[in-house]
Parts: C-alpha cells; sequence; structure tokens
C-alpha cells in the first residue's frame, strides 16, 4: 500500500478562502492556529497539509486533486 503523502495538490473551488500561506503560496502544517491568512481566489492551484485538503473538500470548498502516477505502476 502506498503511503499517504504529507501534502496533495487542490484546486479552489469556493468564490475565495483565507487560508494561511507559507513564503511558496502552499499551505502551511499549523493551519488550524495560524494567526495571518491571505485572500485565495477561485480556481487557485496549491500544495496544501492533507488534512487541511480533507476539511476544505468535506466542505466543498476545493477539490482535491489525483496524485500523479509512480513511475512503473
Amino acid at each position: 500500500m502506498a503511503r499517504k503523502p504529507s501534502t496533495v495538490g487542490i484546486v479552489i473551488t469556493a468564490p475565495h478562502l483565507y487560508l494561511p500561506l507559507d513564503e511558496q503560496g502552499n499551505g502551511s502544517a499549523g493551519w488550524r492556529d495560524a494567526p495571518d491568512t491571505v485572500r485565495v481566489e477561485k480556481r487557485t492551484r496549491l500544495e496544501a497539509p492533507a488534512d487541511l485538503a480533507q476539511f476544505l473538500s468535506d466542505r466543498d470548498q476545493a477539490e482535491i486533486l489525483a496524485a500523479p502516477a509512480e513511475a512503473g505502476a
């Protein structure tokens, strides 16, 4: 069984969200307690911690992108 990645690709599906982003513009690991957030527009693609991605997906605010196939699979 493949190991679950710590981050996954997502695309924002809500008109906009306020998310804590790191220097590269991706979701940060401490997202639940982050004091600073940035407005992220609809259709923005970024990497996010798996738990944040699932949280947003459960609320129809983001879609989790399929992981790329591994070589030799």
